[in-house]
C-alpha cells in the first residue's frame, strides 16, 4: 500500500500540472528497471519501496524457502518501510490536492 500512496502523491502532481504523462512513463520505467537488480548486488535498495518485499519474494521462489522460514524481523522492516512510504504518499497527494483546490483547478483542461 506505501508504494501505492507514493505512486498517487507523484499523480497528485498531474492535479497541479496536467501534462505529466511522461514524467509517470519515466517512474514507471526506472521502477520497471530496478526490479531486475538484486538487493544482494545493490543493498541501499533495500529501503526504496517494494525492493525488499521483491526480494523476500526471490528468496521464497529461488532458494525454496517457505514463506514462514522468513525472519520476523524482515517482516517487521518490510512492514515499517512500507508504512513510511504511505504516510509519505498521502502526505504528498494531501498536498497537491489542497494546492489543486485553491488553485481552483478541478474541472479545467
Amino acid at each position: 500500500m506505501g508504494i501505492g500512496f507514493v505512486i498517487a502523491g507523484i499523480a497528485g502532481i498531474t492535479l497541479v500540472f496536467k501534462q505529466v504523462d511522461h514524467i509517470l512513463q519515466l517512474f514507471q520505467f526506472v521502477i520497471m528497471a530496478m526490479t531486475f537488480i538484486p538487493i544482494t548486488i545493490a543493498p541501499f535498495l533495500k529501503y526504496v519501496p517494494f525492493m525488499f518485499g521483491l526480494q523476500l519474494i526471490r528468496d521464497i521462489g529461488i532458494s525454496n524457502v517457505s514463506i514462514i522460514d522468513i525472519p520476523l524481523s524482515d517482516l517487521i522492516f518490510l512492514i515499517l518501510n512500507s508504512a513510511i512510504y504511505l504516510m509519505i504518499g498521502l502526505y504528498l497527494f494531501k498536498k497537491c490536492e489542497k494546492n489543486a483546490k485553491q488553485k481552483g483547478l478541478f474541472g479545467h483542461y
